[in-house]
């Protein structure tokens, strides 16, 4: 059992006297309103003192990542952007200080739902969807600790979130200033603004598809989230098996496994034979934008592959890889990005939009089914955070927001495998895990 203690606002330890609005890009506003959870948990003895070391590194860690003591607020003209005020007494991050006698090793990956208990998210108490950043310490009776956030997709995406968590490392180790942090470059994300006009000039119908349906509180009760692992032998083996016969450039890892798992699910799921299903495959496009080295925002663009049931079941795996790599290639064009962001812009120029900022309420759930969409957090450097005392033992995401999203992540086994985190449907995760354990061929 979790027992919470405190609860509190922490906040930046320079205090700017001067309130400030500034807007959201169109990639920002077109992210899911949520708070993604993540685990690292830590097995060596903490420190005698590593909770105060932490809260002044945040402290100071936030005079440089502003935007994460805001709020996502509507300006006077209804535009969505982030409110900075460090007189405000709620302004900050939502600190939760927790502790539980079990020990660290009663919780894996092999149990999200109980990792969940780690973050902010499992509160009792809503949340105001507009607070950028929640984050909950919970210590273990063996002595080992927790750090659970909850990051908000609308202020930052996951490849930026690793710089603020290295230097918040940093900082609480005591091996960087807060002067040296501020001697950086500010964060801007005029960058990412649309051109002035908006010139799209691509088809981006990937951006109006609507692949989502709301599920009832009883369906959603049958979604879960699972971890399964994929060793690095068992990868090189299905990545041959979707480039044989290969002559030109070879599928990537990601994309050899997207195409497994397109498969899999969509078999899993026993949808109707004649049914299109869509999978979606996000990209981090700061290359592709030649953004500043250390953006701080959403830069995820997307693409979507699209089959029948009938043809991905029939469809060898280096096929259903090609129709997923064809469809990434714009995303590495300039051209194309830029065109993405006006276009975005002018969508939200014209949708009714709510007119009210994010508050506290219940998050729906929805499902993608026969759809999917299939994001990699496998390259970043989550188990090189130290903070004083050894890297992490476990650094996962836990229950995903919606059904049908998977998360690709480096393996906690440390063999230099990948773990995959799928959120289905009950019925149909069992079906998934049974036939990926019984699959011989291709892994």
């Amino acid at each position: 059992m979790i027992e919470r203690s405190s609860l509190r606002w922490v906040s930046s330890s320079i205090k700017n006297p001067l309130s400030t609005w500034f807007p959201l890009t169109p990639i920002d506003i077109h992210m899911p309103l949520i708070h993604s959870p993540m685990v690292l948990a830590f097995s060596s003895p903490v420190p005698q003192g590593f909770v105060a070391d932490l809260e002044r590194a945040l402290q100071q860690v936030l005079c440089h990542y502003r935007d994460l003591a805001g709020r996502i607020r509507r300006n006077e003209s209804g535009k969505l952007g982030i409110y900075l005020n460090d007189q405000d007494e709620d302004c900050g991050v939502l600190w939760i200080e927790a502790s539980t006698q079990e020990t660290l090793q009663g919780f894996s990956d092999q149990d999200l739902a109980k990792l969940q208990e780690l973050t902010p998210m499992a509160s009792q108490d809503p949340v105001d969807m507009g607070i950028p950043l929640l984050l909950q310490i919970t210590r273990f009776g063996c002595g080992g600790i927790a750090l659970g956030f909850g990051v908000n997709h609308r202020v930052v995406d996951c490849n930026a979130l690793p710089e603020f968590l290295l230097d918040l490392a940093k900082l609480t180790r005591g091996e960087r200033s807060i002067e040296e942090l501020l001697s950086g470059q500010p964060i801007d994300r005029s960058c990412m603004m649309p051109r002035r006009p908006p010139r799209p000039s691509f088809d981006h119908s990937d951006y109006t598809t609507n692949i989502i349906t709301m599920l009832s509180s009883d369906e959603a009760k049958s979604i879960v989230t699972r971890t399964i692992h994929f060793t690095r032998e068992r990868l090189a083996l299905l990545k041959s098996e979707c480039n044989k016969g290969r002559s030109n450039q070879p599928f990537s890892t990601y994309v050899s496994l997207s195409a497994y798992l397109w498969k899999s699910i969509t078999a899993a799921r026993e949808v109707n034979v004649q049914s299109k299903t869509i999978v979606l495959c996000p990209v981090n496009g700061r290359r592709g934008l030649a953004l500043p080295a250390h953006f701080f925002g959403n830069a995820v663009f997307r693409r979507c592959a699209c089959a029948t049931v009938c043809d991905i079941l029939a469809m060898p795996l280096g096929d259903l890889a090609s129709l997923i790599a064809a469809g990434l290639e714009s995303l590495s064009q300039e051209d194309y990005l830029r065109s993405v962001v006006d276009f975005l812009a002018l969508k939200q120029q014209h949708e009714d939009q709510q007119r009210s900022s994010p508050q506290a309420e219940e998050i729906p759930r929805f499902s993608l089914d026969p759809n999917l969409i299939i994001t990699s957090w496998a390259r970043l450097p989550f188990y090189e955070l130290d903070f004083g005392f050894g890297r992490p033992v476990l650094a996962t995401p836990t229950e995903g927001p919606c059904e049908g999203y998977v998360r690709v992540v480096p393996s906690s086994n440390g063999d230099g495998g990948l773990a995959v985190v799928p959120t289905l449907r009950n019925s149909h995760m069992d079906k998934l895990v049974y036939s990926i354990f019984n699959d011989n061929k291709g892994c």
